[in-house]
């Protein structure tokens, strides 16, 4: 297993381990209301293992930027940067459903966590369409990754629904939902027509699979249309099945490249893929949709423990090296 990150930086990708590890933790609510697995302490403790995580990924980034922004490689204003604090903004928004559920004492808490989550993402979202003008980047420098501080905005419904913010949710879903049938055949055209990703951005193709899964929980929670929810929980399976035969096709790279701190950008999309499949069983009971929200469970279960193994394994070699 070879570093690909330099000691001493914070690597903003970690950002994605607040996102993956607030996913799994709805997607486990789900599963209970499910019926898919009997209530167990699971959501609580994914909820307080992502709220620890969440904090301090915020406070090293906020110590990183203060210590070496002179010499950063990837500065505020660059897009890989402002996705990876779209995530971590998508992050609380998700956290926020997790207390509403789990703490309903907690509202307004989860009412502020969930608008700073929101004002957090529209920054960035801002700065990344500022960004791309800047620097005018050319197709083959789009990835999955791009659908991030965009499609993002469709998580909001997760929370903003409870807490009573209806419209702003529903008009973050649907711009959300817009979003990704406009950037889309931007994406798929590039990977089409440029060549294939860098072996470094592979772990970036499993963003493909969230922005329908979030289309359809979104739908779901607000009692829209169930065909259209259940159309776009499938399309997120093909996707989920692409992005594994283009893995699989690229193994021997990933094998070269080894572990980084890139691959949590798989986990919250496999989450977003069973949460929709929870929701789908829920409201179609039938033997494939809990044979889909058993696997995709699974799933993004192991995926995220074994990437949480493999990220302490990373830092406790860089501690004592």
């Amino acid at each position: 297993m070879k570093d690909q990150e330099k000691p001493g930086q914070l690597q903003v990708q970690l950002f994605g381990a607040a996102l993956g590890l607030a996913g799994l933790m709805l997607a486990w609510q789900h599963a209970e209301i499910a019926f898919v697995v009997a209530p167990s302490p699971v959501p609580e403790t994914l909820l307080a293992v992502a709220f620890f995580v969440s904090t301090l990924v915020f406070i090293l980034y906020t110590k990183s930027a203060i210590d070496h922004r002179p010499r950063a490689e990837t500065p505020l204003g660059t897009p890989p940067t402002l996705v990876a604090l779209a995530s971590g903004s998508m992050a609380l928004m998700q956290l926020s459903a997790g207390v509403v559920v789990l703490l309903p004492l907690w509202q307004p808490a989860s009412s502020a966590l969930w608008l700073v989550g929101v004002g957090g993402y529209f920054v960035c979202a801002a700065l990344f369409w500022v960004a791309v003008g800047r620097v005018r980047p050319t197709l083959d420098a789009v990835t999955p990754a791009w659908f991030i501080p965009t499609v993002g905005m469709a998580v909001a419904p997760s929370a903003g629904v409870a807490l009573g913010f209806t419209s702003l949710a529903a008009g973050m879903a649907i711009v959300g939902t817009v979003a990704w049938f406009a950037l889309l055949p931007v994406v798929a055209w590039r990977l089409v027509s440029q060549g294939p990703l860098a072996s470094p951005m592979l772990p970036s193709l499993c963003v493909l699979i969230a922005p329908a899964a979030l289309i359809s929980s979104a739908i779901r929670t607000f009692d829209g249309p169930s065909d259209a929810a259940t159309l776009f929980f499938y399309v997120s399976v093909a996707f989920a099945l692409l992005v594994l035969v283009m893995l699989v096709a690229r193994r021997s790279d990933i094998r070269d490249v080894g572990f980084s701190f890139a691959w949590w950008s798989a986990t919250f999309p496999l989450a977003a893929l069973a949460g929709a499949a929870q929701l789908t069983l829920a409201a179609a009971p039938t033997a494939g949709h809990l044979l889909a929200a058993q696997m995709s469970l699974g799933l993004a279960s192991m995926v995220t423990a074994v990437i949480g193994v493999m990220t302490l394994r990373l830092i406790i070699r860089r501690r004592w090296r």
